[in-house]
């Protein structure tokens, strides 16, 4: 995970601002270990297909779990009371 995370800040932050988010979300919850194969190839889709906002976050999709709780996470965060609606 500390290799995929570093990796990710230097190649996708610059574009897409959003990994800053994802990235303080892996490091406040310290629980993920390890970046397989699925995370790995989904992040770029991730950003690429989900505005900042979440707006057009799709929860049925097939996204990883850690970015299904990082959009929970971020949700609660917001204080916008839809990650229960999900």
């Amino acid at each position: 995970m500390e290799t995929s995370t570093a990796l990710w800040s230097v190649l996708l932050v610059p574009q897409y601002p959003i990994i800053s988010e994802v990235l303080e979300f892996i490091t406040e919850k310290g629980t993920y270990k390890a970046t397989n194969k699925d995370l790995w190839s989904m992040m770029l889709e991730f950003c690429r297909t989900v505005e900042p906002s979440l707006q057009d976050y799709e929860a049925d999709g097939a996204w990883p779990t850690l970015l299904d709780d990082f959009v929970a996470w971020k949700k609660a965060k917001l204080g916008n009371g839809t990650a229960e609606a999900e």
